[in-house]
C-alpha cells in the first residue's frame, strides 16, 4: 500500500508490476478461502462475497497504476510550464508542496479506509467473528481498496485544483501562459478519464445482487466529485483560453503595426518584428478546444463503456440465471 512520495514523479520505470502482483495475489487468496468459486455459490451472501473478491482488487489495482499515471502527467506538465518559464530550478520547490499534500492525503485516506472498511463490513454483514477465513480475506483486502478510492479522489482533485492555483494567471500576456491554461485543461481531461473508467468497473459489485444504499451513495459522491471538480474546471479552462488568445492575438498585431509604421531598417525594430511574428505563430498554433482529438476519441470510448458495462452486465446475468 507504499505509494511514492518523491511527488511528482518522472521516472521512466515501470509502475504497474506491484499493482498487478497485488491483484494476482487476492485472486489466489480468494479463490482458495472460496470466494472466487462461482461454482460454490448458492446463495445472496455467496453472490456478494464472489463480486467483492473480484471487484475490490480489480479497482484497487486500477486505482493504484492510475495514481501513478498521473503523477507522471502531473510532474511532464510542470516541467513543461517551467522550462517555457525558463525556471525549472523551481520543479524541486514543486516536487516539495506536492510530496507534503500528498502525505496528509495518505494519512487521510488511511483513516477513511479503516473507517470505511469498518462500516461496509457491518453494513453487509462480513465481520469475521466466527473467523471465516473467506470473510477474514474480505476484510482485509477491503482496507487498501478503500484507502486506494479515497487517495485516488484526493489526488485527481487536488492535481487540477493545484495547476490551477499556480499556473493560471489573471494577466495572461504571452504564449507560455497561454499554454499554461491548455495544460490544466489537458490535466483536468484525463483525471477525468481516470475517473470515468472507474465508473465501468463499478457495476462488478452488483453482479445478480441489489445495489446497496451505501454503494449508490458513494457513487453518487464520485460522480458528482468529478463533474464538479474535474470537468468544471476544464471547461472553464477552455472559455478563458479562447478570451485571451483573443486578446493577446490583439494586442501582439497592434505591436507588430506599430512597428511597420517605424524605421523597417532599424535592426532593432528587425528583431522585434521577428520575435512578435513568431510570437504570434505560438499562439495561433495554440487550440481553445479543451481536448485533443485523441483525448475526444478516449473520452467517447469511455463515456459509451460506461452503458456498456451496465448492459453487458444485465445480459451476463440474463445467461448464468
Amino acid at each position: 500500500m507504499t505509494t511514492e512520495f518523491n511527488y511528482p514523479s518522472t521516472s521512466a520505470a515501470s509502475f504497474w508490476h506491484m499493482p498487478v502482483l497485488y491483484f494476482v495475489i487476492c485472486c489466489i487468496a480468494n479463490y482458495f478461502t472460496g470466494a472466487l468459486d462461482y461454482q460454490l455459490i448458492n446463495d445472496f451472501r455467496a453472490q456478494r462475497d464472489f463480486n467483492a473478491a473480484l471487484g475490490m482488487p480489480l479497482l484497487t489495482t486500477f486505482f493504484w497504476i492510475s495514481l501513478r499515471i498521473q503523477q507522471q502527467q502531473m510532474a511532464g506538465a510542470i516541467m513543461s510550464y517551467l522550462l517555457d518559464k525558463n525556471a525549472l530550478s523551481l520543479f524541486a520547490q514543486h516536487r516539495a508542496r506536492l510530496a507534503v499534500k500528498l502525505r496528509h492525503h495518505i494519512l487521510t485516506s488511511a483513516t477513511l479506509a479503516i473507517s470505511m472498511t469498518a462500516v461496509y463490513i457491518m453494513s453487509e454483514e462480513l465481520v469475521a467473528f466466527d473467523m471465516n477465513m473467506q470473510v477474514l480475506v474480505l476484510d482485509l483486502i477491503a482496507v487498501p481498496f478503500w484507502f486506494f478510492f479515497w487517495l485516488f479522489l484526493f489526488q485527481m482533485i487536488y492535481s487540477t485544483h493545484y495547476m490551477m492555483k499556480h499556473f493560471i494567471h489573471i494577466n495572461i500576456a504571452t504564449s507560455s501562459e497561454l499554454k499554461a491554461l491548455k495544460r490544466v485543461s489537458l490535466l483536468s481531461m484525463e483525471n477525468a478519464l481516470f475517473s470515468i473508467t472507474a465508473l465501468i468497473i463499478i457495476p462488478v459489485f452488483w453482479f445478480k445482487k441489489d445495489i446497496p444504499a451505501i454503494d449508490l451513495a458513494i457513487v453518487t459522491l464520485f460522480s458528482s466529485s468529478l463533474t464538479v471538480y474535474l470537468i468544471m474546471p476544464a471547461v472553464k479552462v477552455y472559455r478563458l483560453i479562447g478570451a485571451k488568445k483573443q486578446k493577446i492575438m490583439d494586442q501582439l498585431t497592434r505591436g507588430l503595426t506599430s512597428i511597420y509604421c517605424e524605421d523597417e531598417s532599424d535592426r532593432i525594430n528587425h528583431e522585434r518584428r521577428n520575435a512578435i511574428q513568431q510570437e504570434i505563430e505560438e499562439v495561433e498554433n495554440i487550440t481553445a478546444t479543451p481536448v485533443t482529438f485523441e483525448q475526444c476519441k478516449r473520452m467517447l470510448s469511455v463515456v459509451f463503456l460506461i452503458p456498456a458495462s451496465w448492459m453487458t452486465l444485465i445480459y451476463i446475468e440474463h445467461l448464468v440465471t
